[in-house]
This record gives C-alpha cells, structure tokens and sequence, in this order.
C-alpha cells in the first residue's frame, strides 16, 4: 500500500502561511541578514544545510531584520513565458506530474495574461499566443490549440512578484471589479471542454453520420467527431455543449462507416476551470517580497555587507516573554565606548588577556569613532565596563555602557535560510529580498 500527501495538501500549507501573515492575531515573519564577513570563498558561498548546527549560525550571525505584511506575501507557480513554437502541455486530470513544477500547461503572455492550456492540437507546436479574455468560455486559436483565459496580473503584482522564474497566483473570494472575478463566477462546474481521440479507428467513410455519445453523472454535454476524409479515420471531437455537473464520464464513438475509433472524456477540476486559480495551477510556493530601504529612519547600520537570509517566525523580545511585533529589530550588540584608540571593521574584540580566553568577545560590524559606538555580531559571553581589545587594530577602549539586542538568541523558529554572494548596503540603497518557500 503507497500513501501520499496530496498537492492539495502542499497548497493549503502554502495558503495557511499567507494567510497567517494577513488574519488580524497574526505570526509574525521577519526577513532577516547577516553575517558580514567573507565566506572561505566569496564567489563561492558555503552549502546551505538544514541543520541545527546552521540555525546557530544563522542567530550568531543575525544583523538585522524586516516585519513581513500582508501585502509582502502571495502564493506563485513556476513561470512559463508563451512564446511561439513551443509545444504546450495540456491539462489532463489522469496526469500524476501535472502540478511537478514542469508541466507547462499554462502560460504568461506579453500582455500579462495567464493562460492554461486545455489541449494541444495532439502535441503541435503553438504559433499563435492567446490574446482573448472573454470569462466564459475557451479560445480556439488557428494552430489548433484551445485556451481557457485565467486573470490578468495587476501593475502591483508585476512590479513585486513577477520574476523570471515565478508567477503571482490569487483566488478572489470577493469582487474586486476585475476580469478575474468574472471568470470565476463564469465557471461551470463539470463542464466538459474537451474530449482526446485515443484511437483514430479505420474505415469511416460516412462522416455525416457518425455519432459521439456522451455518459457520465453530468447532464448536458454534446460534441462532433471529425473525420479525415484521405485517411477515413477520426481525427478530432470537437465539444459542441459543455454540460454540467460530471465528475466521470465516458465518450462513445458510432455509425460512420468504420470501426476501433475511441475516445476520453477530460474532466475539469472542481468548481470548473477558472474558478480556483490557486489550486488549478498549482500554487504550492509562497513569495515574500520585503524592501529594505537604506536605514530604514537611522534603525539599521549601512555601512557593510551582509551574506545571510533567512525568514524567522515569532521571535521573542530579548528579557521577556512576549512575541516581537515592531517593524524592524537589530540583533547586533552596541557598546558605547570611551578612550582614544580606534578599531577596525570585521575584527574581533574582547575582554580578557588574550582572544582565546576572553570572557567577552565579538566581531565589529560598525564603528562611529566620532560618537565612540560599536555595533558587535558574533558575540559570545556578557560585556563588562572594563578595557575592550582590538584583536587586530590593537586598539583598546572602556566600555561605558552596552545595549542588548532586540531579540532572544534562538526564539521563535527559522523556516527558511540561504547563504549568498556578500551584499553591499548603502544609506541611499534599497535592497529588495525576494524569497520563494516551496512546499
């Protein structure tokens, strides 16, 4: 016996962490980077792994961090670009990889719409992109191939979640006076649109008198067969009325002279096509889209780089109990210092006889000698108002002071991570991190 977890399954995680970003009593997300110093090899960032051992890294590392909203969230499929003379997938409801990342049974056009693919004229190459919106009904264009439009992508969504590699997909549960309600509303469910020869048959001379009979559970469905008069086989069935309401059904091919043609009925999915984009086109990834732009209102240090992200879900406010909620946090410690001598960025200082035995020590991230503040990363042990030593400058100051880091170290959960090529802030500059988990 095989058991399996359903696509069903992986988009409705998906939509359980948009939506827990956007309900009133919502989780709090954060993008958060870090660590400023190099990899082993820059060009070449160390191999990502899911382990412990790297969510201790990651906090270590931790610099900083950005609330994730509502309006930073959607669900995405795989992108793929129409573009002519590429054969298309078609859906097929009996197919176990439909939904595997690969089957480019739906497709973006120029003009921002997404269309899925309901059959592919028996594996032709498509010539013609689909320009159609009409919500009721499919397009059948000249090279054969027959189109259901989907919705259309708003300036928002092409500006923040339309990438090279992913599309933005949303199912409207109110009227938001755009085409894609009405194709939802349109949908029929158990509407049949189309119906594949599986075997052409031989011998049908008569073609004005062959007869597709359609059985199932739904009522209402009609179609043509056509035939190929140099070769007398079944070429195509053409569905004349959709019908309602079928969840199985089966097509009969009769009279016309010949015998063997068969064929298949393709059932739609529930609610009809267009009627839940989310499921139908697979939609098992969320983007998050987050701007992090400059300092952020003098909140963030911009004066290095950074070679970590990672998504953090509810961390909790260094020295208490509750979830952080704020819109940005810092993770870095800040001394403030007094004395002449000056330190360099990425050393390591401490406190103690020497670095190997030092009771308190970090790394620089930042250091205004002018105000005599320090912004440390990769600390380990509680500073105290005592000599910090420059492990490489040399320098030593008196710490006069220390503000903790927002967060507790480890709180909440890490539910995402990836280590990166190193990322140069500036105060003028606005990074935008695009995140996609898959599920």
């Amino acid at each position: 016996m095989t058991a399996i977890s359903t696509v069903g399954f992986r988009i409705n995680s998906a939509e359980q962490l948009l939506e827990s970003v956007s309900e009133p009593a919502s989780t709090m997300l954060y993008v958060c980077y870090g660590k400023s110093t190099p990899w082993a090899n820059d060009s070449l960032p160390n191999t990502t792994i899911d382990s412990l051992a790297n969510t201790n890294e990651i906090w270590r590392n931790l610099i900083a961090g950005k609330k994730v909203t509502g309006n930073d969230v959607t669900l995405v499929s795989k992108r793929f670009t129409w573009t002519s003379g590429t054969t298309y997938d078609q859906y097929d409801d009996t197919s176990s990889i439909l939904y595997d990342g690969n089957t480019k049974f739906y497709v973006i056009t120029s003009n921002y719409n997404v269309y899925k693919c309901l059959y592919n004229n028996n594996g032709a190459n498509s010539t013609i992109e689909p320009t159609y919106t009409s919500p009721g009904t499919t397009s059948t264009e000249a090279d054969g191939y027959i189109w259901k439009y989907m919705y259309t992508l708003n300036t928002k969504e092409i500006q923040r979640f339309l990438s090279y590699d992913w599309i933005p997909v949303k199912t409207l549960t109110l009227d938001n006076g755009s085409a894609q309600w009405q194709v939802q509303q349109a949908a029929i469910d158990g509407a049949i649109d189309v119906i594949l020869v599986s075997n052409t048959g031989t011998g049908y001379t008569n073609s004005s008198n062959i007869t597709v009979t359609i059985t199932g559970d739904g009522t209402g469905a009609n179609a043509t067969a056509y035939v190929n008069t140099t070769s007398n086989v079944v070429a195509n069935i053409v569905v004349t009325s959709r019908g309602t309401g079928y969840t199985f059904a089966s097509a009969t091919i009769s009279g016309g002279g010949g015998t063997g043609a068969n064929a298949r009925v393709v059932i739609g999915p529930y609610g009809g096509h267009g009627y839940n984009p989310s499921y139908e086109l697979g939609a098992k990834n969320v983007m998050i889209d987050t701007l992090i732009q400059g300092s952020e209102d003098n909140e963030l240090v911009t004066s290095n780089d950074f070679r970590q992200i990672s998504v953090i879900k509810d961390p909790i406010i260094y020295g208490s109990s509750n979830v952080f909620s704020n819109s940005i946090f810092t993770q870095t410690l800040s001394l403030a210092l007094a004395g002449p001598s000056e330190y360099v960025t990425d050393e390591f200082v401490y406190q103690g006889s020497s670095i190997g035995t030092a009771s308190f020590k970090g790394r620089v991230l930042y250091w205004d000698s002018a105000n005599s503040i320090m912004e440390v990363t990769e600390y380990t042990g509680n500073p105290t108002t005592t000599t910090l030593n420059g492990s490489t400058s040399g320098g030593y100051r008196y710490i006069t002071s220390v503000i903790n880091p927002t967060l507790k170290s480890r709180s909440g959960q890490v539910i995402y991570m990836d280590n990166m090529i190193p990322i140069t802030r500036a105060v003028d500059q606005t990074e935008n991190i695009k995140i996609v988990i898959k599920f």
